[in-house]
């Protein structure tokens, strides 16, 4: 996820966005926040919900308005190749053997870019775990990961998420302006980031991240359908255009 959040995600989406000031790379890893993050409640355990396959789970294109997906995301089933390949951890060794203690299953990372403003970028994180539990740990040590390793200018907690067990900011600094939401929803750990240098234009705002990771939520919980693109989008870049369908 981020764009450069840890070293997993500031590898790996460079939980957020590596170096966009001079490589446009957003990292999910590039959210380490140097205050202190509000402590998440703890959400129920959701036991009703049948997972989703995981490349459901990310965010649809048209969740971001003028962002495209560039490349349909597959699903890594490998600790090792997640820690190397996906999150680019300075210890792919010791991070697969973290993510394998917590049971992890498998992992998609969806990467979006802006159709008008290329220097504005995305990123939508989803990884599944054995157990509930597993997915809360991740979630429990990625806040902890963003709150004593990253080191920003400026680092604001986002309120108002309205996601169980949410935990949300907004980085600035003098090469990125970033925003990352990341939750967990039964057995799956999600992250949901942007990044792009400051003021550049078209870069989501917070409010539609908080809206995105909200569509992403209710999407875990089985609330919507997630878009499906119609024949005629079949020649756009993947996830132009679809309505969300309320399911309850």
């Amino acid at each position: 996820m981020h764009v450069q959040l840890q070293n997993r995600f500031s590898t790996q989406f460079g939980l957020v966005l590596a170096a966009v000031a001079t490589a446009g790379v957003i990292a999910v890893t590039a959210v380490r926040a140097v205050g202190s993050l509000p402590s998440p409640s703890i959400a129920t355990p959701v036991a009703a919900v049948q997972p989703l396959p995981l490349t459901q789970g990310v965010l649809p294109a048209s969740a971001l308005h003028g962002f495209v997906i560039t490349q349909r995301p597959t699903t890594v089933r490998s600790a090792q190749t997640w820690a190397a390949r996906v999150e680019h951890a300075t210890t792919p060794a010791s991070e697969a053997a973290r993510l394998e203690r917590l049971g992890f299953v498998a992992g998609v990372r969806e990467q979006l870019h802006g159709r008008f403003q290329l220097a504005a970028q995305a990123v939508s994180v989803v990884e599944r775990y054995r157990t509930p539990a597993g997915a809360r740990a991740e979630l429990a040590y990625q806040r902890t990961t963003a709150e004593t390793r990253w080191a920003v200018e400026h680092v604001t907690p986002l309120h108002g998420i309205a996601i169980p067990g949410a935990v949300g900011w907004i980085a600035r600094g003098p090469h990125i302006a970033a925003v990352n939401v990341m939750f967990s929803v039964g057995r799956d750990f999600y992250i949901v980031g942007s990044g792009a240098a400051p003021g550049t234009r078209g870069a989501p705002t917070a409010d539609q991240m908080i809206g995105a990771a909200q569509l992403e939520n209710l999407i875990a919980n089985g609330c919507v359908a997630k878009p499906t693109p119609t024949a005629h989008q079949a020649g756009q870049p993947h996830g132009m255009g679809g309505r969300v369908m309320l399911l309850h």
